[in-house]
């Protein structure tokens, strides 16, 4: 069976905006064929799902899928709404554009957290160092200035604490105000990059979603998913870690992430693909399929 399209741990509770692509929606067969109950049924289990846990997944049990759809009668247009739904190995559906969906929303949710994290360790960090610098300037009977900052401490500590030396264990670099101004760029830095980095060059087989990755990190893109589903099916269809690459270095200069980049790529090889520029198993590759 199929695996699962998002991760195990994947939860958007609490984020209640669903995006929804209503071009896309408009031009779909579901809209074409389905009576005003079926399609009900259906955008509700899209809905519903959103706030699922894994988020864009829908329960086997029938019974909880009639009451998710709140159809009157489920049989009638069970097959209309679950249209697109994939059964996976987890025993639970999935339906591929709803997956594209919720990991971008997912990428978005850890960004934020990650930013939240490190302002909270690096504001703890500062606080801790304003503290232990005022506390060298009592001991040298110095009384330190209400609110200082933290370059005025660390002057006030270079003429008054005798063998005073800016040592900060995050700037690893020199002493007094380039110590602190090291101090400040070096608590921004992401561990995670590096971390990655260190996995990447541990000797492990890379496999092809994982050189795409590695390039798409090169170019500015830190937050990548070897195992998103759209990454995996564009790999199949020929598209090299080159192209993904080259997409994520053009998103950045955008401000645009992982998603973005990927489709980015996407979207060249089906223009290339148009004048013939290249191989022929592009043009017969349909990311789209599954589509609402």
């Amino acid at each position: 069976m199929t695996d699962p399209m998002v991760p195990a741990d994947c939860d958007l509770r609490g984020m209640p905006f669903m995006p929804l692509e209503v071009g896309r929606l408009l031009d779909s067969d579901l809209f074409a064929l389905s009576t005003g109950d079926e399609f009900k049924a259906a955008v509700a289990l899209w809905c519903k799902s959103w706030s699922q846990l894994p988020a864009g997944s829908l329960p086997k049990d029938e019974r909880v899928l009639a009451h998710l759809a709140s159809a009157k009668s489920w049989k009638k247009v069970r097959e209309m709404a679950m249209r697109g739904w994939v059964l996976c190995s987890d025993g639970r559906y999935y339906h591929p554009v709803i997956a594209s969906n919720v990991l971008e929303a997912w990428e978005r949710r850890e960004e934020f957290r990650d930013g939240q994290d490190a302002k909270e360790s690096r504001q703890k960090r500062w606080r801790e160092k304003l503290k232990r610098l005022s506390a060298l300037l009592r001991d040298a009977g110095v009384t330190p200035p209400l609110n200082p900052s933290l370059k005025e401490l660390v002057r006030l500590c270079e003429t008054h604490v005798d063998g005073f030396v800016d040592n900060d264990v995050d700037a690893k670099t020199s002493t007094g105000r380039r110590g602190v101004d090291a101090t400040e760029t070096a608590l921004t830095v992401d561990s995670d990059s590096r971390q990655k980095e260190e996995r990447d060059n541990a000797g492990v087989k890379p496999t092809s979603a994982g050189d795409a990755c590695k390039a798409m990190r090169h170019a500015g893109i830190a937050d990548v998913n070897p195992g998103h589903p759209e990454l995996r099916a564009m790999l199949e269809a020929g598209v090299t870690a080159d192209e993904l690459g080259s997409a994520a270095a053009d998103a950045v200069k955008l401000g645009k992430g992982f998603v973005y980049a990927m489709r980015m790529a996407q979207s060249r090889r089906r223009d290339a693909a148009k004048v013939g520029a290249l191989p022929s198993k592009s043009q017969s590759q349909d990311w789209t399929a599954g589509a609402i």
